[in-house]
C-alpha cells in the first residue's frame, strides 16, 4: 500500500491568475493517478456490466447412473432403432459403436462411443397368457456373438421379426484389445480362434501349412517361412514389401473373402491378371486361405515393369 501525502501551498496575489493554480492542481492529480495500480478497461467494463467469465462447458450427455466402467460387460435392451452408428476393424469383425446419437435408446442406456459389441440377442417373447411385464425374461436367441463380422451383425438386426420393437445387446466398455484379453481370461476366446491357417502350393505341389495370428501380412508369413514369392531376377531386385514393384503376385484361390479388400492401387497394378491374384505385400489374412505362389498367367510385362 502506497500512501502519498502532499501539501500544496498556493499564494494568491492580485497578479496571480486563478487559472494558474487550477493547472497546478490538475497536473498533481495526473501524477497521483499515474502512480495508482491500473486496471484494464475490459475488466472495468466487465464489472460494470456484471459479466462473469466462465470456463468452457462440456455439452456431452452425462453417463446414466450405474453406467458400466472401463473393462466391464453390460447388457441393455434397446429399441430396434438403436441410434448407434456401427463400425468394425480392418478385418470387418469386432463391431463397435462409432457414434451414439444423443437422446437415442442406446445413449439413454449408457452405451458410449467406442464400446465394443459382444452379443446380439432377440428379446425373449412372453409365453401365451403371461403378463406383459414378464416379457423379455430369460435369454433370447443368440443372433451374433463376440468377434462376429460386420455383415453378421447387420444381418442379425435385419432378421428381427417385423413386430419386434426391441433387441438385447451386450457391450464391453473398452477397446478391442481389452475385450479380447477379457474373453481369453474367461475362457470364452481361445488363442487358436485368433490364428489363421495358410496352405501354400506351387505348381500343384504342397509347400506346407503355416499358422499365423489373424491379420498377418501374407508376404511376411511366406517369406518368413522360406517361401519365395518373386520371379526371376526380381527375387533380388524387389522393393522389399513396399508396394513399389508389383512383383510379389500370388493366387489366393480359396478363402479370398477372408483377406483384406483390394485397394484401387492394387487393382490397377493387377488389372491384367485374374481377380483372385493378389499382391502379397498388401494382403492381410483374417481367415483360413489356400494360396499358390508363382502362379501361371503372369506375363513378363507384369514382373519387369
Amino acid at each position: 500500500t502506497l500512501t502519498l501525502t502532499l501539501t500544496l501551498t498556493l499564494t494568491l496575489t492580485p497578479s496571480t491568475m486563478w487559472w494558474s493554480a487550477a493547472v497546478r492542481v490538475l497536473a498533481l492529480a495526473t501524477l497521483v493517478a499515474g502512480l495508482a495500480p491500473r486496471r484494464s478497461g475490459f475488466g472495468v467494463a466487465r464489472r460494470r456490466l456484471g459479466v462473469r467469465m466462465m470456463a468452457p462447458r462440456d455439452f456431452s450427455p452425462p453417463a446414466p447412473a450405474g453406467a458400466a466402467g472401463d473393462g466391464e460387460f453390460y447388457t441393455v435392451t434397446l429399441s430396434r432403432a438403436t441410434g448407434v452408428d456401427w463400425a468394425s476393424d480392418l478385418s470387418f469383425r469386432w463391431v463397435y459403436a462409432r457414434e451414439v446419437e444423443i437422446g437415442s435408446s442406446a445413449s439413454l442406456a449408457g452405451v458410449q462411443k467406442g464400446h465394443q459389441l459382444v452379443e446380439v440377442r432377440s428379446v425373449a417373447a412372453a409365453a401365451e397368457g403371461e403378463e406383459a411385464e414378464n416379457k423379455g425374461e430369460g435369454e433370447g436367441e443368440l443372433l451374433a456373438g463376440a468377434g462376429a463380422s460386420f455383415t453378421q451383425v447387420m444381418d442379425a438386426l435385419a432378421s428381427l421379426p417385423k413386430d419386434a420393437t426391441e433387441v438385447e445387446m451386450t457391450f464391453f466398455a473398452g477397446n478391442k484389445k481389452a475385450l479380447m484379453a477379457a474373453l481369453q481370461a474367461s475362457g470364452e476366446l481361445s488363442e487358436e480362434a485368433e490364428t489363421v491357417s495358410i496352405s501354400v502350393t506351387q505348381e500343384g505341389k504342397s509347400l506346407g501349412v503355416f499358422k499365423a495370428p489373424r491379420g498377418s501380412n501374407l508376404r511376411n508369413v511366406l517369406i518368413g517361412g522360406g517361401i519365395n514369392v518373386y520371379r526371376s531376377v526380381t527375387r533380388w531386385s524387389n522393393c522389399n514389401g513396399k508396394q513399389l514393384c508389383g512383383t510379389c503376385i500370388v493366387n489366393v484361390h480359396n478363402g479370398g473373402e477372408g483377406c483384406s479388400a483390394k485397394s484401387i492401387d492394387e487393382a490397377s497394378t493387377l488389372r491384367e491378371n485374374p481377380d483372385e491374384y493378389r499382391l502379397s505385400c498388401v494382403t492381410f489374412v483374417y481367415g483360413d486361405i489356400e494360396v499358390e505362389v508363382l502362379p501361371p498367367k503372369v506375363t513378363a510385362a507384369q514382373w519387369t515393369r
